[in-house]
């Protein structure tokens, strides 16, 4: 298993959800076959800072669209 971080903000394109910033970045990352042990790091309005523990594949690459599920994107800038 290796740990990592990711930054989250919500989708800028489709619906948006009811659920806070936070609710849909820990359910988008668990949603993600792989991903263990979610915990928050850092929380502000616009976004969120995620740590989790990965013991998928070597690459998982449809990380975005488990993302866009629930209305949530990476922050690519960071």
């Amino acid at each position: 298993m290796t740990s990592h971080t990711v930054v989250i903000q919500r989708s800028a394109t489709g619906s948006h959800s009811s659920n806070s910033l936070v609710v849909d970045a820990v359910n988008g990352l668990y949603s993600i076959p792989g991903v263990l042990n979610v915990e928050v790091v850092k929380e502000a309005d616009s976004q969120v800072t995620l740590a989790y523990e990965w013991d998928g594949g070597p690459q998982f690459e449809q990380t975005d669209e488990y993302l866009a599920f629930h209305h949530v994107q990476r922050d690519w800038s960071k």
